[in-house]
């Protein structure tokens, strides 16, 4: 028998050591625990935050995609109003080669008209100039004639 409290004393003294050991292991395991809880839940926060970062990117994303929308809209306006544009802008360069053609020739007319007129007044001058003379010319023969005719009659 006293072997045997022996041996349940040295059992008894290993299960002591085994209780230990076993409590200090769930310390550990509990201090792990709280550990891997406080880890979680910084997680969740994390995880948290990001789905409000994903939540604030998915709105800005949306309105950056409206406004590239709105630009590619008023793009092709301005694009469609070029060319608008450019094809009144040449209608106009047309219309206005045509009416520079058109001045050009009617200058060219009024100034081969106003040519001829003054050649028609210079002529008519010219011819005037000639009556004067021959007018003037004739008016000293008759004053000639005149003189001589009283002196001759004196």
């Amino acid at each position: 028998m006293a072997e045997q409290r022996i041996r349940h004393q040295v059992e008894l003294t290993e299960l002591h050591k085994a209780r230990g050991e076993l409590a200090q292991t769930v310390i550990d395991l509990n201090k792990t625990l709280q550990i891997k809880e406080q880890e979680q839940q910084e997680d969740r926060i994390m995880i948290s935050r990001y789905k409000g970062d994903i939540a604030t990117l998915s709105r800005r994303c949306n309105t950056l995609e409206n406004e590239l929308e709105e630009m590619q809209h008023n793009y092709q306006l301005l694009q469609d109003e070029h060319s608008v544009l450019q094809l009144t802008y040449s209608s106009l360069e047309e219309r206005m080669q045509k009416t520079e053609h058109e001045n050009r020739e009617l200058v060219e007319r009024w100034m081969g008209s106003k040519a001829a007129e003054a050649d028609r007044v210079n002529k008519h001058n010219d011819m005037e100039e000639r009556y004067r003379k021959i007018l003037s010319k004739l008016k000293r023969k008759l004053e000639q004639l005149k003189r001589n005719s009283r002196t001759s009659e004196l």
